[in-house]
């Protein structure tokens, strides 16, 4: 067998002591044992007197080289001042073993690791700093405090919108976020400098002939539009202070009661989803008990027709039609059936209910009619406001929602911001948060995956002009 000691010192230099042990070989350990003589006994003796010897000499080879190895200004080492490790190490008792193994191993860490890039946004102890800028309710102080962890030489001054907007958000902007952000220029190219919202003209007119004591917010629209993230900055930032819910409101399960407190229902009472010719012959199962529907302000909530298709293909929900995950949005298909194989449009049914479902020429025709029958509504007040933005102008959009519902702001001390984590366009797990959003619909490369030519022709004719006119969509531009 091989050992070795290593004896380490404060000040002294490190020793290594080999020692080895010979083996016999089996044919000596398997000898046949001898009658004991007086011969043998002296071997004995004489056994007893070497191993004594190579003892003697063994603490004099110790000696000889500690006084070799160690430096002579220092005084030899007390070996009661020392401790045996697990490696057999010497190590003085004084020294703490656990940080010199963290050392050495944080030692070859660095050695191997490449040194990170400087982030873009926030620093490892912005969130500390903004806290306290928050809590002071200096916003000034706040805004410099963000301003100053943006290195402004790495940054592209045309995404300085988008970034503030997600610093807000609580989110860390590092380089590759930086990058794969769109521009300024970009989002302006697909939704123009300011929001759209349509029916403002129609907000006196819910004013002055809804009583304010039993007034009513909801939000609306087809599935993959952000209803959800509506109804929870509404809940979050809007209220009607003087709406007096029933005692029968009151008794509804924690959610729906801060909700019949506010105003600021979870979706109009006559199902978010389902079309507005449901409106006063259909109760949700949720948000609808005592409610008087005609007491309700629809916000309806829209999203470009091409980015919303590739939404459908993704989520789906009740509505169906021929397609796959290879071929969506597959607004036409080919009738077998004929020669010359003609395109015909891809029906889509939606079952808003199984007793009552809903038919359409394709997905195309499906937003057309959807919101077409909300946008043709002269009878009573509505808002139609643009999921996009949402995203880019959520401040604007939020204070026009609820002073049209004769709401009153709350929790805006700070501005109105969109928490990362919160921000879905859908009810799904794989609906998309703040960052994502802002990366699949502030560019317009997406906006038409899995079309054919075809179907891009055949979407570009048959989407109502006027509203996209209205609410400023355009068309792709032909690669």
């Amino acid at each position: 067998f091989n050992y070795s000691i290593e004896m380490e010192g404060d000040g002294h230099s490190s020793v290594v002591i080999p020692l080895s042990t010979s083996t016999t070989s089996k044919k000596r350990r398997t000898r046949k044992k001898q009658r004991p003589s007086s011969t043998t006994a002296a071997l004995s003796d004489n056994k007893l007197v070497s191993l004594l010897l190579g003892i003697g000499c063994f603490s004099f080879c110790i000696t000889t080289i500690l006084f070799v190895h160690l430096d002579r200004d220092n005084p030899i080492p007390n070996l009661d001042d020392y401790k045996i490790t697990s490696k057999i190490k010497f190590i003085p008792k004084e020294t703490n073993v656990a940080a010199i193994s963290s050392t050495s191993v944080n030692n070859n860490k660095q050695t191997q690791q490449k040194p990170k890039k400087k982030d873009i946004g926030i620093s490892s102890d912005s969130d500390s700093a903004s806290d306290s800028a928050s809590a002071s309710g200096n916003d000034d102080e706040k805004n410099n405090v963000v301003n100053s962890h943006i290195d402004s030489t790495e940054i592209d001054s045309s995404k300085e919108k988008l970034i503030q907007i997600l610093v807000d958000s609580g989110l860390t902007i590092t380089p590759e976020i930086g990058e794969k952000l769109p521009t300024w220029g970009e989002v302006k190219s697909l939704y123009g400098s300011k929001p759209r919202i349509v029916g403002l003209e129609t907000c006196p007119n819910f004013q002055q002939n809804i009583p304010e004591t039993d007034a009513y917010i909801g939000p609306s629209g087809i599935f993959n539009t952000g209803t959800n993230l509506l109804a929870d900055l509404l809940l979050k930032y809007c209220t009607l202070p003087k709406r007096q819910p029933t005692e029968r409101q009151i008794q509804q399960f924690n959610s729906e009661k801060r909700r019949m407190k506010t105003g600021m229902l979870w979706h109009v009472p006559w199902g978010k989803h389902n079309p507005i010719s449901w409106r006063l012959k259909h109760k949700a199962s949720l948000g609808s008990v005592g409610v008087n529907q005609e007491n309700v302000l629809p916000v309806v909530v829209i999203k470009d027709p091409y980015h919303w298709m590739g939404s459908m293909c993704r989520h789906p929900y009740a509505a169906s039609w021929q397609h796959s995950k290879n071929m969506c949005p597959n607004l036409l298909i080919r009738n077998r059936r004929r020669e010359k194989k003609k395109l015909l449009t891809n029906k889509v049914t939606v079952e808003y209910r199984k007793t009552n479902p809903g038919h359409y020429e394709s997905l195309v025709g499906l937003w057309n009619d959807w919101y077409g029958d909300y946008l043709a509504i002269e009878d009573f007040p509505r808002l139609i406001v643009r999921f996009e933005d949402l995203l880019f102008h959520l401040d604007e959009v939020m204070t026009q929602i609820c002073n049209c519902g004769g709401g009153t702001l709350v929790n805006n001390e700070g501005g109105i911001k969109m928490q990362e984590k919160n921000a879905k366009a859908g009810h799904n797990n794989g609906s998309n948060g703040l960052l994502g959003a802002m990366l699949r619909y502030g560019h317009g490369e997406q906006r038409t995956d899995g079309f054919t030519e075809e179907e891009k022709t055949y979407a570009k004719k048959t989407l109502r002009k006027d509203m996209m006119d209205l609410f400023g969509y355009s068309h792709p531009t032909n690669d």
